[in-house]
């Protein structure tokens, strides 16, 4: 499961990025997930973060992909959006 959603929002945001015509390099994703203690144990907090190597003056253009990798194009962080807390972070390497 989050195999799947790191590659479904690492796939949004290579296709935004490309569109905005903004140059990167080195771009990783990192998801951590926590279990809840009750049976059945499903993912109750999940942090991804984007690493990404990029100019300064794209980084505005980078926070905008996420966002919309999130809020609309990724069918898969809607639905672990239903049922865990959510956490991004974009660290510019």
């Amino acid at each position: 499961m989050l195999a799947s959603l790191s590659g479904c929002t690492g796939i949004d945001i290579v296709s935004i990025l490309e569109k905005m015509k903004v140059p990167f390099s080195k771009f990783s994703i990192d998801v951590h997930a926590a279990l809840s203690k009750d049976h059945p144990e499903i993912y109750n907090h999940v942090k991804i973060t984007y690493k990404i190597k990029l100019a300064e003056e794209d980084k505005p253009k980078m926070i905008k992909a996420v966002g919309l990798s999130q809020e609309k194009y990724c069918g898969v962080y809607a639905m672990f959006s239903k049922f865990a807390k959510m956490d991004t972070e974009i660290d510019y390497i």
